[in-house]
């Protein structure tokens, strides 16, 4: 969990580079994506980069799908599998999703119809659920509500600010935020952390009610059938162990793992953005199985070095502190990096040409996911691509754009041209 809470600290950074970016080249961003927009097809599954993403209520997607768009993605007919959805803007989806639905975004999510399995949703905007959900929700936003017409038949995990559950809930609820609203039906045990827990009077919990809280909670007649127990600083009244430990998540594993590639797309899509020109040249350093070798022995020396760089100077508070923010974001980048190089590598026999660094960018996320399921051999397949990643992205900021050593070409009366992109 500290492996995968430091991930999501860096991604807020980089999302915070985001919103300081200029419009013109966010604008130049939307160009680059549409001048190579298109779709490709991996057996039953379709990787589409788009400008903008829609789904009309007649259309019929066989098949899983993993769509990256910058504008908006509008989603009103069906998905006969799994939908991962990485946008930069709001996000729409009123139709139905026969397996998991997985939305990442910078703007706001509004989720409606059906899905068949799980549903998963990190934001920085708004989530608002309206939806029929078959398993579980897990939630990162701002904002979330459940609204009445909502039904959940698993278990719900929120992060949020404010947090509304106004549905149908048929699983345990565990809920982190700064306030929190229990206003609809749930039949099993929930345990809040916030600031402020608000229970409605025609709210109704089946289970237990474990709260952090600062304010004291009375529910009313029927509202709570198991007990209601206030925990302080984490440890009940009596001072006893931890009751918030108890909670057990159902399949929180996959879950999570399914939330950091989700995550994990949309921190890329943000570098792509920001550092361009930095991704290619590291793509290029990876062409070859002695460009890997390279990048993979360059990270692994460079990891070493920081981690006793940042030992050394641990009573020099200033300097530690840098050296082991530059580590995690070495470390974070790396690993994007390294997905990238994978999606790269599995593109590249089926396409025939340099790929675009967007679709590889969800190819290498999502086999890096699957890979990652297995037990002992993910991980060790994370640290490669990391530390691959962390090479190339080293080697890459030592690389001038044009090679001293080669002098560019000229074109009609004498002018440069500028040399080819790399590829993969």
């Amino acid at each position: 969990m500290n492996r995968a809470a430091t991930r999501i600290g860096w991604v807020y950074a980089a999302c915070l580079v985001l919103a300081a970016t200029a419009t013109p080249a966010r604008a130049s961003f939307v160009d680059w994506l549409a001048m190579d927009e298109g779709t490709v097809e991996l057996g039953h599954t379709q990787i589409i980069g788009r400008e903008s993403f829609r789904l009309g209520r007649d259309e019929v997607i066989r098949g899983d799908a993993y769509v990256s768009a910058v504008e908006h993605a509008i989603v009103n007919g069906t998905i006969e599998g799994d939908l991962f959805l990485a946008v930069m803007g709001p996000v729409d989806v009123d139709g139905t999703v026969t397996q998991d639905l997985s939305i990442a975004s910078l703007g706001s999510v509004m989720v409606h119809g059906t899905v068949g399995d799980d549903l998963r949703i990190a934001t920085l905007g708004r989530a608002v659920i309206g939806v029929t959900v078959a398993g579980d929700v897990i939630v990162s936003a701002k904002n979330v509500l459940l609204k009445p017409d909502a039904s959940v038949g698993g278990a719900v995990v929120v992060w949020g600010t404010t947090v509304t559950i106004d549905g149908k809930v048929s699983g345990p609820v565990r809920i982190t935020a700064g306030r929190v609203e229990i206003l609809g039906e749930i039949d099993d045990d929930v345990t809040v952390r916030c600031d402020e827990l608000v229970l409605g009077d025609a709210a109704y919990i089946g289970g237990d009610l474990v709260y952090d809280a600062r304010n004291d909670v009375s529910p009313a007649e029927g509202v709570v059938d198991g007990e209601v127990t206030r925990a302080v600083l984490g440890k009940s009244r009596s001072g006893g162990r931890d009751v918030l430990a108890n909670f057990e998540m159902p399949k929180l594993g996959p879950m999570f793992d399914a939330y950091l590639a989700a995550v994990a797309l949309i921190a890329g899509t943000i570098f792509l953005l920001v550092f361009g020109p930095l991704a290619d040249h590291a793509i290029e350093q990876a062409r070859s199985v002695p460009g890997l070798l390279s990048s993979f022995g360059i990270g692994l020396v460079a990891l070493l070095v920081m981690l006793v760089l940042g030992i050394a100077c641990v009573f020099a508070l200033p300097l530690s502190l840098a050296i082991w923010s530059a580590l995690g974001a070495l470390v974070y980048f790396g690993g994007l990096i390294g997905k990238i190089i994978v999606g790269c590598l599995v593109l590249h026999p089926l396409l025939k040409r340099r790929c675009h660094l967007l679709l590889a960018l969800v190819v290498g996320v999502v086999v890096t996911f699957l890979v990652c399921l297995i037990p002992i051999v993910g991980d060790l397949a994370w640290i490669v691509i990391t530390l691959t990643g962390m090479g190339a992205t080293l080697l890459a900021l030592r690389q001038s754009p044009v090679r001293p050593d080669v002098p560019p070409d000229t074109g009609a009366g004498g002018v440069p041209t500028l040399p080819a992109g790399p590829g993969v």
